[in-house]
């Protein structure tokens, strides 16, 4: 007896609409506020290398420097200017390319999409209560029934908080990656002048810090999902011809119990992702506070 599906897509639905809206509409605004600001970025450069160029031909400024400082300036005005450029290797690449390979790479043939395969774990763990359920339903049984519904539904609700937790993880680091690279070209105008080049070196290490954070996440979700889907199409289905409901309850138990491990596995990652980037952590208190997911 196979596990069906259902079409509960709570967290994809989530993701959706407060990820993927709020980033393109931040993408948006982003973008509009750069057209205004590029044509006087411009006009400020070509003053500004004018004004090297004479310092560096009367010898008040070292050549070295002069031209490091120009290139840099032009780099950065060109990244800004050209939309494709910072797509291509920054914003592409952070929420994109490597969160699909990796994704790709764990999840064993499976869809790439988290949410997707949450939904896709949530409905197999609803239809599997739901199967057994009907077969603790016989003429002769008058309480067990609803004592075993009580049960199932316990199982449940520990299972969708533990999804929940994994899933809200998931969520503040693709929001906060997306956020980051949203602003990034704001944040770049910062290395043109040395009081401000800490500000573009700091927003990269979050950066990095957060696409480390974003590679663990999706990675230990794609082993999850992908074995928790294999599990319950097979040990679980051929546990429900043979066993009796109560074992079959107890090997819910079981998986939710799993479940609540790799929510507190996630919950962690934050912390060391944080300790080998340098980038960002947060944790319960964090999710209250906002204020503490940056250190």
């Amino acid at each position: 007896m196979s596990v069906p599906n259902t079409t509960i897509n709570i967290f994809e639905f989530m993701y959706s609409q407060y990820s993927t809206g709020f980033l393109q509409s931040l993408n948006s605004d982003v973008g509009s506020a750069l057209s205004a600001a590029l044509p006087p970025l411009s006009a400020a450069l070509v003053i500004w290398v004018i004004i090297l160029g004479y310092l560096m031909m009367t010898g008040s400024l070292d050549i070295r420097y002069g031209i490091s400082k120009v290139s840099t300036m032009a780099i950065v005005v060109g990244i800004i200017a050209s939309t494709s450029l910072y797509d291509s290797y920054v914003q592409t690449l952070f929420m994109k390319s490597l969160p699909s390979f990796i994704a790709s790479t764990f999840s064993s043939g499976n869809t790439s999409n988290i949410p997707q395969s949450l939904d896709q774990t949530f409905n197999n763990f609803w239809v599997a209560g739901q199967i057994i359920y009907k077969k603790a339903n016989c003429a002769t049984c008058v309480l067990e029934p609803y004592v075993l519904g009580i049960e199932i539904e316990l199982v449940l609700v520990v299972f969708f908080i533990a999804l929940a937790l994994v899933f809200a993880v998931y969520l503040i680091a693709t929001t906060l990656t997306g956020l980051l690279v949203a602003i990034g070209p704001f944040l770049l105008i910062g290395y043109l002048f040395e009081a401000t080049k800490g500000i573009p070196e700091r927003w990269l290490g979050k950066l990095i810090g957060l696409a480390i954070l974003l590679l663990l996440i999706t990675a230990l979700l794609s082993l999850f999902t992908g074995g928790m889907t294999d599990f319950l199409n097979t040990k679980v289905s051929t546990t429900f011809v043979a066993d009796p409901v109560q074992t079959e309850i107890i090997i819910l138990g079981e998986i939710a119990a799993y479940t609540a491990i790799t929510a507190f596995i996630t919950i962690m990652l934050p912390g060391i992702a944080a300790y080998i980037g340098g980038g960002v952590d947060f944790n319960i208190s964090g999710i209250v506070n906002p204020a503490n997911w940056f250190k």
